[in-house]
């Protein structure tokens, strides 16, 4: 009886840690999501800044990196690349996701 009480008060304890990170998900996540927003309204990617976000008890930084213009990136063709990750906090909690947007010439953009 004691082991079992030790295990469900250890149990107890972590259950808040696992939904912080859970949400800090949900932030990194809402990041990303920004990121579609702020990248779809700029005619050229070639200067970007990190952006923040505070959310109740959490928040996101956003960063940007890997930019390739036209013709110079790794995936070929003629897309304007660069990679988006986004750091999402909630309390304790902290998780990381990045993406990979590219947009091909002339969609918005000046080649």
């Amino acid at each position: 009886g004691y082991s079992m009480t030790r295990m469900m008060a250890a149990k107890q304890k972590s259950v808040p840690i696992t939904a912080y990170s859970s949400s800090a998900f949900y932030v990194a996540e809402g990041g990303i999501g920004y990121a579609v927003k702020y990248l779809s309204e700029l005619v050229s990617w070639s200067s970007l800044s990190d952006e923040s976000r505070s959310l109740g008890n959490g928040g996101f930084t956003v960063s940007f990196s890997d930019y390739c213009a036209h013709g110079s990136c790794p995936e070929g063709g003629t897309n304007m690349c660069v990679t988006a990750t986004s750091t999402g906090t909630y309390r304790d909690g902290t998780r990381v996701l990045a993406s990979r947007f590219c947009r091909e010439e002339g969609y918005g953009c000046i080649p």
